[in-house]
């Protein structure tokens, strides 16, 4: 009984502190979300201004938006970009404008096919995005023919897949892996760098040169190629 009348004052002090803190918790809520209707106000009259200050510059359907994205891609940092690059800038601009993935993607492609101010790096698929870079960017190279996901034509070495990094994604594999299965993870874990062909080969055969691989069963399995196994 004795310990039980020294332990109540504790538990009925720590109560007391729980509901001041949950009520002033409560109460910075309240302030937090007056805040945020503040300023989205604020941010909503201020793209409407901008938008006043440059009245061509409206869309007014996405067939008439291209001068718009190219607006985009120029305040994009990086290069080269993906189109969820294009869409957070045109989120952040100064137009406030309803964004259809689609259609960003179709007129992406369609700058692309033109040659038109960007070049195609590197086609999306279900693992990585479509990759693209400004034609009068620093690191624009005008060499013609659109890339289709792993490329032939190396570019600037700065943007390939070196040994190196395909030897960090091995350490991270499990302990076997089919060829294919190693190179969506390279994709994968550098979606700005070009991975030639030949690249993810040349290092397998490597290190199973060095016993640091090993084929499994020695069978090819159909497109995902051998499967390797580490030793």
């Amino acid at each position: 009984m004795e310990s039980k009348s020294n332990i109540e004052p504790e538990l009925n002090s720590l109560r007391a502190k729980l509901a001041v803190e949950i009520d002033r918790d409560e109460k910075q809520i309240e302030i937090l979300k007056k805040r945020i209707s503040k300023n989205s106000t604020l941010l909503n009259a201020i793209k409407g201004s901008l938008g006043a200050l440059h009245p061509e510059g409206k869309p007014t359907g996405y067939g008439a938006k291209l001068d718009t994205i190219k607006d985009a891609i120029r305040g994009i940092s990086t290069d080269p970009f993906t189109p969820d690059d294009v869409e957070n800038a045109l989120k952040s601009g100064s137009q406030a404008m309803e964004i259809n993935r689609n259609r960003l993607r179709s007129a992406l492609w369609t700058l692309a096919s033109r040659k038109d101010f960007i070049r195609l790096v590197r086609k999306g698929n279900n693992q990585q995005p479509a990759l693209y870079e400004k034609m009068n960017g620093s690191l624009a190279q005008n060499t013609g023919d659109l890339a289709t996901g792993l490329t032939d034509v190396p570019g600037p070495a700065n943007r390939r897949v070196t040994n190196a990094d395909i030897r960090g994604v091995i350490e991270k594999l499990s302990n076997s892996f089919s060829a294919a299965e190693l190179s969506n993870a390279v994709a994968r874990a550098h979606p700005a760098k070009e991975l030639i062909k030949t690249k993810v080969a040349s290092v397998l055969h490597e290190l199973k040169n060095d016993g640091k691989l090993r084929v499994l069963d020695g069978k090819r399995a159909g497109r995902k190629g051998f499967t390797y196994v580490r030793v």
